[in-house]
């Protein structure tokens, strides 16, 4: 998508109509540009659009000029027609090294999360957090330590991770959870040497893993 191109104003200041402000102008300049970023009009319609905003003579003639856009632009409030950022952060990570991390307070979960536990453990409580639409990634490296994570008790968990002389655990969710609403978790990565325990609220809380689980 190109860079969306700030209009450019009429070199004589006194070839503007009466009657409209500068204001009145800028908004509709502002709500084109807003438009042509999300490539709804081409290079040249915007241009074209641009130079009618500094040629109209009314409030009627520039509100034709975004009257026929879609989806329909409220002319009044400019800022509606620019899309949201992403509520949810694309990337973020939790580890220890050679420490015990115990984390409580996330209140939103990343599209990814990369946990790591090297010589450490890591604790994660996300029972209480807000996760996106579609699958949220937890990737894991547990390398001589331990990873704990509890979900809400609705998640649903594909497990996609592998571990080497570790384990990877996932307990049963409480009975009557439903399984089909989201979160939806995937979890990858691996454990060497090292353990992950996937626990859900309700669930009861199993003892904590203080060392390594090895499989013989």
């Amino acid at each position: 998508m190109p860079d969306t191109p700030l209009p450019i104003a009429p070199r004589d200041a006194g070839d503007l109509r009466p009657g409209l402000t500068d204001a009145d102008r800028e908004r509709i300049a502002a709500i084109l540009s807003a438009r042509f970023a999300d490539d709804v009009i081409s290079l040249d319609d915007f241009e074209g659009r641009v130079a009618g905003v500094y040629r109209a003579s009314s409030q009627a003639e520039l509100d034709a000029l975004v009257a026929d856009l879609e989806p329909p632009v409220p002319v009044g409030h400019p800022e509606r027609a620019v899309a949201l950022p992403d509520p949810v952060p694309a990337h973020d990570r939790r580890f220890a090294i050679l420490a015990s991390l115990a984390h409580h307070s996330m209140a939103v979960v990343p599209r990814r999360l990369d946990v790591s536990a090297i010589f450490g453990n890591v604790e994660l409580d996300l029972r209480d957090a807000t996760f996106g639409p579609g699958a949220s990634e937890l990737h894991l490296r547990a390398v001589f330590g331990n990873i704990t994570i509890t979900l809400p008790a609705g998640a649903v968990v594909e497990q996609r991770a592998s571990s080497v002389l570790g384990s990877i655990e996932c307990l049963a969710p409480p009975a009557g959870a439903g399984r089909s609403r989201t979160p939806l978790v995937r979890l990858t990565g691996h454990a060497v040497l090292g353990a992950v325990e996937i626990r859900f609220a309700g669930a009861g809380t199993p003892p904590r893993l203080d060392r390594p689980r090895r499989v013989p």
